[in-house]
Order: C-alpha cells, then sequence, then structure tokens
C-alpha cells in the first residue's frame, strides 16, 4: 500500500496531556512517531469527515471543527456549544451538511448544520431521550453510547442502553430535524454500545457489553422506515476470561472479511471472520493487547496493522496482524500517551 498517513490521538487533558497528538504513520511497518500535540479540552472522541478535510472533536465546551491541512497537521476552525454534558460519540454526512453528537451523560442526540468548508454553524434539533422505571434503578437514566448514519445516510442508529435498543430516527436535511421511526430491539440488559455497517450497506453488527455479543442483522432502507432483520448472535468470551469481562469497541476489516471486537478486563482483542456474502460471523482468535482498558481499536488502511487504545495504561500498542497464524507481534515498543480515549487515520499528500 502507497501512500503518507497521519495519526490522531485523543485524550482527556489529565497531567501532562494536551488534548489531540498527532503522529506520522508508517503505514508498512505499523509504527507511529510523536508529531506534535494540539491543546483541546478531553476529547472524548474524534471523526474525519469522509472527503477528510475535516476533522471534529468532542471538548467540554460542545464540539470543535479542526481544519486538516495537506501535510496532516491541523487548524482549529471554531467551537460550538451543544446545550448539554460533554458528548461521546460524533458521525458526520458525506454531503458536509450535518454533524451528529451522542451525549451519554444527560442522554440527548444533538444535530448541528455545517458551513460550506466544514466549520460548525449552529444546532438545528435536539433529542432528550427518557429511561423507564424508578429513579433508584439503572434504566431511570437515558444513556446514549453512539450514534451512527445509516448507508446511504437517510437514518441515524442511537445506542439506548437505558432500554437495550437502537433507536432510528429518519433524518430531514431539509429543516435539520430528526423523528423516530423505528427500533433495533436487543436483548434485556444487554446495554448496546456501537454499530457497524459492512461495505455494501446490506449488513449491521451491534456490539452489546453486559450479554457480551455481537449481533448481526441483515439491513434494508424502506421509504418509511428500514428494516433490521437479526440472522445471528455471536458469543465474544471464551474459556479462562473473567465474568467481567466485555466486548467494548468494535471495528471492521477495509477489505470486509473481519471484525475485530476489544475485550475489557480481559485487556484482549477478539477477531471476528465475516462471510461478505451472507453476512454471518464465526469466532477467529482472541490475544493480549499488551495494556489496560482497550477503550478504542483500529486497523490500519491496509489491515495489516492494529492499534490498541489502552485507556488505563495510558498506552497505544501497535501489532501486526497474521491471521492465517492468528498471532499479533507488537511492531514498537507501546507509545506513551496519557489517558487516551481514540485514534484515527488519515491519508495526506506526499
Amino acid at each position: 500500500m502507497c501512500g503518507k498517513y497521519v495519526a490522531y490521538v485523543g485524550s482527556y487533558t489529565r497531567k501532562k496531556a494536551r488534548g489531540i497528538t498527532i503522529y506520522d504513520v508508517d503505514a508498512e511497518k505499523g509504527r507511529m512517531k510523536f508529531r506534535r500535540e494540539v491543546a483541546i479540552t478531553n476529547p472524548s472522541y474524534l471523526k474525519i469527515d469522509p472527503h477528510r478535510r475535516v476533522l471534529y472533536s468532542i471538548e467540554d465546551a460542545g464540539i470543535t471543527a479542526f481544519k486538516i491541512l495537506d501535510n496532516g497537521d491541523i487548524e482549529r476552525i471554531n467551537t460550538v456549544g451543544i446545550n448539554g454534558m460533554r458528548g461521546c460519540f460524533i458521525d458526520v454526512d458525506s454531503s458536509g451538511e450535518y454533524v451528529y453528537v451522542a451525549g451519554y451523560h444527560d442522554g440527548k442526540i444533538t444535530m448541528l448544520s455545517l458551513t460550506e468548508y466544514g466549520g460548525i454553524s449552529r444546532i438545528t434539533d435536539e433529542v432528550y431521550l427518557k429511561g423507564l422505571g424508578k429513579p433508584y434503578e439503572e434504566n431511570y437514566r437515558p444513556h446514549v453510547s453512539c450514534c451512527k448514519l445509516t448507508p446511504f445516510e437517510k437514518y441515524l442508529c442511537v445506542a439506548d442502553l437505558s432500554v437495550d435498543n437502537y433507536k432510528v430516527y429518519a433524518i430531514n436535511r431539509e429543516y435539520g430535524k430528526l423523528t423516530q421511526v423505528s427500533l433495533i430491539p436487543c436483548e434485556l440488559k444487554s446495554d448496546p454500545r456501537e454499530i457497524v455497517f459492512s461495505q455494501t450497506g446490506r449488513f449491521a453488527y451491534t456490539v452489546c457489553t453486559r450479554n457480551k455479543q455481537i449481533e448481526a442483522f441483515e439491513y434494508q432502507s424502506e421509504d418509511k422506515a428500514p428494516v433490521f432483520r437479526s440472522i445471528q448472535k455471536l458469543q465474544l468470551l471464551g474459556k479462562g476470561m473473567s465474568v467481567h469481562s466485555a466486548p467494548y469497541a468494535l471495528t471492521r476489516s477495509h477489505d470486509g472479511t473481519f471484525l475485530v471486537a476489544s475485550i475489557v478486563e480481559d485487556n484482549s482483542v477478539s477477531f471476528i471472520n465475516r462471510d461478505k456474502e451472507t453476512g454471518r460471523m464465526s469466532f477467529d482468535f482472541n490475544l493480549p493487547i499488551s495494556g489496560d482498558f482497550p477503550k478504542d481499536i483500529q486497523l490500519f488502511p491496509n489491515d495489516r496493522f492494529l492499534a490498541s487504545v489502552n485507556h488505563d495504561s495510558h498506552q497505544v500498542t501497535l501489532f501486526k496482524v497474521d491471521r492465517e497464524k492468528k498471532t499479533l507481534t507488537m511492531t514498537q515498543r507501546p507509545v506513551d500517551v496519557e489517558y487516551p480515549n481514540c485514534i484515527r487515520f488519515c491519508s495526506v499528500k506526499e
């Protein structure tokens, strides 16, 4: 694979961490080299727009847009508040019209319009989710862990931990509004965390932390509401894992042939084979990531290397992936980052 890449790592700004750290990436050897830090308060999540022009980041003040320069450096465009507590997840549409922010602590989805050059304009809609039960029950307060656009971006899927489902909202781009049209039910007390779609858009995969499984769905985009039909459930915990272990982050390979899930408490990653025609899964192998609390995992653009963002051990560990031999080989010493939350790779000009 040819081309030059950088990596952006967002981390809580405690101790010496300043916010976003930029690394030069050697994509052929699976290595990263420190370039510089950019000051921003507590970037809990990062998202690169589909055209790789803008990097969006959560911060305490709301959401911030950075222009991505030709060499991969970033320049702050602007920051806009979201009328709530700090968000935890971002998605942005390919048209460059809107960005969506999920709020874990206040159970809120915020839709914001964008300017012509990717800056953030204003809030166009706010959706407050409601929990169930009584104040002392765990499902009383809503918690949103993910908001993800469906293929062709007609709908927005929102993970609601409090009621164990994904709410699905139709997007009105003319008025910048969200209207719930459907939901994807999950098992009771499953704690849905994230949803990932296949390359073709025919299948969706949800990871749930409490029932410790990935569920595969066949997806169809209908005019009035999308249809999600469950086709398989796959348990992720194997022999020898602690009962407190749970899947956390989920990512898909760029070639669409496998998924990778991080396992917290066990501090490992599980590789799952995926049939591109049927969407069905099979467990491949599980190996440790040499760190504590793999909060995020990302494959390099060539799928040959894996980056594990280990929040509690303050490091990013990098591995060469050999799926035939079922091995992970560390490519360099762990990269020290205080309280890292997520990593994103971006191609840049030579």
